[in-house]
């Protein structure tokens, strides 16, 4: 179940970053003339390189912290629901143990 979601989940987030880079060439190619006026000179240049290779960074920036972000939630799902753990190799955590526990603690 869960390689099924990582799967369904990394192919959404795929289709999300080509829509958004299709939309982000679009949007270049609308404003081809502005890029023409901003390149006349060398300093326009240097600007819109530099914009771009900061609007760059930061997609690649928000990605892996999507992902990472997802990753994270699925193994705190994998880890509660089944009790497998990567985290602390040979603790079990399921949510039936975390239950019981605290089932324990609120009878103290």
């Amino acid at each position: 179940l869960f390689v099924n979601c990582r799967f369904r989940l990394g192919r959404l987030l795929v289709g999300w970053v080509a829509q958004f880079l299709l939309r982000l060439l679009l949007l270049l190619r609308e404003c081809e003339t502005v890029v023409r006026l901003v390149t006349a000179n060398s300093w326009g240049l240097l600007l819109l390189l530099m914009l771009l290779l900061m609007l760059l960074v930061s997609i690649l920036f928000i990605f892996l912290l999507v992902v990472v972000v997802m990753l994270v939630i699925i193994q705190t799902l994998s880890v509660l629901v089944r009790g497998e753990t990567c985290f602390l190799p040979g603790r079990s955590a399921s949510l039936r143990h975390l239950v019981r526990r605290g089932r324990l603690l609120l009878e103290l």
